[in-house]
């Protein structure tokens, strides 16, 4: 599975902001915590900062993302 959208999840690259409210931020990191399993990759834009993210679950690595200025790619696994 890929997932797509335009406002990513998560604290911004600052640390100063969470792009979601955060009752959609919580469903989106429970959804894909929950179907980590299936998740091959993900894109997303709006964040103008080079990062790299990490999604756990009870201290088990699931997700990893890339991000830079432009589009956002997000490697799984």
């Amino acid at each position: 599975m890929l997932i797509s959208a335009h406002v990513p999840y998560g604290v911004g690259a600052l640390g100063d902001y969470i792009h979601m409210y955060q009752p959609y931020n919580a469903k989106f990191v429970s959804l894909v915590k929950e179907y980590s399993d299936a998740i091959i990759g993900s894109f997303f834009g709006h964040e103008h900062n080079d990062a790299f993210k990490v999604v756990y679950n009870d201290g088990m690595y699931l997700y990893g993302r890339f991000l830079d200025r432009g589009c956002n790619f997000s490697i799984v696994k």
